[in-house]
């Protein structure tokens, strides 16, 4: 429970701030690259106004459970808080998580949890040598979240 979400099984943001500093440290210092995607679920208090919390719920984890199946075991999947969840990419470049995103945003489409489609919104960044905390990342993660729904929803931004 104290490293992890109760409702979606995923690591939690507790976890995510005290591991993600260690795997950017070890990133710094053997000059390998780090990503980040912050990623919400678009129109989520919709769903939860017309179809009850648990229907929310219940979306909550199908999303979950799909972003956990497709990362890799050395990537940090975390419910950030709400419908936000942050997966960071070990050794992966900013085009590489990208390319991820798109994936997930396409399976996300796909998914159709309790019969009601979903789809998701990215902000990716990759891990810059004067811009090196995890705060950072996901400030700048979250600003192009931001831009991506500014700009319509069901896309990826990247910064």
């Amino acid at each position: 429970m104290a490293t992890h979400d109760q409702l979606t099984g995923l690591y939690n943001r507790h976890y995510l701030f005290h591991s993600a500093q260690k795997k950017i440290a070890r990133s710094i210092r053997h000059q390998t690259p780090v990503s980040l995607a912050m990623m919400d679920i678009d129109h989520f208090k919709l769903v939860n106004d017309r179809h009850g919390h648990p229907m929310g719920d219940a979306i909550l984890q199908s999303v979950a459970s799909l972003l956990e199946k497709q990362s890799r075991k050395e990537d940090i999947v975390a419910r950030f808080g709400g419908e936000e969840f942050i997966i960071l990419f070990d050794h992966t470049e900013l085009q590489s998580a990208e390319r991820k995103a798109e994936d997930l945003r396409q399976l996300t489409e796909q998914l159709k949890p309790e019969g009601l489609s979903v789809t998701m919104s990215f902000g990716v960044v990759e891990l810059q040598s004067d811009n090196n905390h995890i705060d950072d990342m996901i400030k700048r993660a979250d600003e192009a979240l931001y831009l991506a729904k500014e700009a319509g929803r069901n896309r990826i931004v990247a910064a």
